[in-house]
């Protein structure tokens, strides 16, 4: 739909229909980057300089912190002697993040007042922080009951969610355990890819329930789904599920690389499957 704008270098009225244009021609535009490449006056330092932008009004990044450090504005604030002495005070005994609440800056600005003035943490300051590691909330036997249930066939996500933990938690009581995620859920990169690894699992219990010897791979992350048998013949499956179907040459090359015949199985949303054999020509 075409638009009334007013160009911001003559102002002349133009239709466009480019919400974002500006100038009503080229050359407006190349004599508005010449305006912006005019010497101006640092509003700071009083000094002439060559703007990059025609909105730039300091020299540099210096004058503009000294700026809004005169309005009152927290960025680019200048350390004071106080404030250095307070660092140097609790710097070596407590954490940037308490020290940044209490000098109210940022957790970089600690860390780099820090090594300007050469300070380091005390040796008793780690270890009260490995204290407050040991004291981590302990797993008792009820939540290890249910992380045996959940874990091999439940996403790591939503385990965390009710066991209120966090995922790396998990993942570390599962490999002191000795637990694995079943092969659906071993593959799993999120919880929002489980609909379809569900569906092809219903796949191959269809299959062995009609006859069909299924025989799935040992690691979840191998490049087919399944080898099925029957009548003599054996196929090895990439099983697709869903309205559209991806199929990578690499696993392809792979499949006729072994001695089953090669096939991929499309499975519809409405159930109907399909057998599609892959030959080379």
């Amino acid at each position: 739909m075409p638009i009334k704008k007013k160009c911001q270098y003559c102002g002349n009225t133009f239709i466009t229909n480019d919400k974002r244009q500006k100038y009503c021609s080229t050359v407006c535009y190349h004599l508005s980057r010449r305006k912006a490449e005019e010497l101006r006056i640092c509003l700071c330092c009083k000094k002439k300089f060559k703007p990059k932008n025609p909105k730039q009004k300091f020299c540099s990044r210096r004058c503009s912190a000294i700026w809004r450090a005169k309005d009152g504005l927290p960025w680019g604030r200048r350390w004071t002697k106080e404030e250095e002495e307070k660092l140097r005070e609790l710097y070596p005994y407590k954490t940037n993040k308490e020290i940044a609440l209490e000098l109210k800056r940022s957790e970089r600005a600690i860390r780099r007042k820090a090594e300007e003035l050469g300070l380091r943490k005390d040796p008793s300051f780690f270890k009260e922080v490995c204290n407050r590691r040991k004291d981590r909330k302990p797993w008792t036997d009820k939540e290890i009951e249910i992380l045996r249930k959940l874990y091999p066939i439940k996403a790591t996500e939503d385990i965390s969610r009710i066991l209120n933990r966090s995922v790396y938690a998990i993942k570390r009581m599962a490999q002191k355990l000795g637990l694995k995620k079943e092969r659906p859920f071993a593959k799993l990169g999120n919880a929002y890819q489980l609909k379809g690894l569900i569906e092809q699992r219903k796949v191959v219990e269809q299959l062995k329930k009609e006859g069909w010897k299924v025989v799935e791979p040992e690691n979840a992350f191998d490049f087919y789904d399944a080898i099925i048998q029957r009548n003599g013949k054996s196929y090895i499956v990439d099983i697709k599920w869903g309205k559209k179907y991806t199929i990578k040459s690499r696993t392809l090359q792979q499949m006729m690389k072994t001695p089953y015949s090669p096939a991929i199985l499309c499975v519809t949303p409405d159930g109907e499957r399909f057998l599609l054999e892959v030959r080379k020509i």
